[in-house]
């Protein structure tokens, strides 16, 4: 991302998942070379309707974010549905990025940018764990997400 690069995050909730998504987001972007972070949080439930409304509020505005991080891809929905309305086109007009990597992120008209996190292995080892013998020095076991570039996200 380049100069004049705006990013905000849509955390649309107060629901600890989400500002788990976020902080790892935020973590994430620290790596990265964007000029500027700018936190426009919007806090709604965590319906499509509803992050439809933040999008719009996000996104009709003079200095709309360039990119934007929706807690989950539900989330995320609608946003583009608010963008759609504003004549903006994801992944040219500004950046998307889900979280949850659902099935229908990669089968909509603009396929949704997304972080998988691998639910299976995640379940599957914590069902290994409990049944185990395990001691307190059992060495940790991580699941990391894992980053699905689509093309809801503009190529630097």
């Amino acid at each position: 991302m380049g100069a004049g690069t705006r990013c905000a995050l849509d955390t649309t909730s107060v629901d600890h998942h989400a500002a788990f998504a976020c902080t790892a987001t935020e973590v994430a972007w620290s790596s990265l070379s964007i000029d500027r972070v700018v936190n426009r949080s919007i806090h709604a439930d965590l319906t499509t309707f509803a992050s439809c409304a933040a999008g719009h509020e996000l996104l009709d505005r003079a200095d709309r974010p360039t990119a934007i991080f929706a807690a989950n891809d539900n989330l995320a929905v609608g946003v583009l549905s608010a963008a759609r309305a504003l004549g903006l086109e994801p992944g040219q007009d500004f950046s998307i990025v889900g979280y949850n990597d659902i099935p229908l992120a990669s089968r909509l008209p603009v396929p949704l940018t997304s972080v998988h996190t691998p639910f299976d292995q995640i379940a599957t080892t914590a069902f290994e764990l409990l049944l185990s013998d395990s001691s307190p020095g059992t060495p940790l076991r991580r699941a990391l997400p894992t980053l699905i570039p689509r093309a809801s996200t503009a190529r630097a």
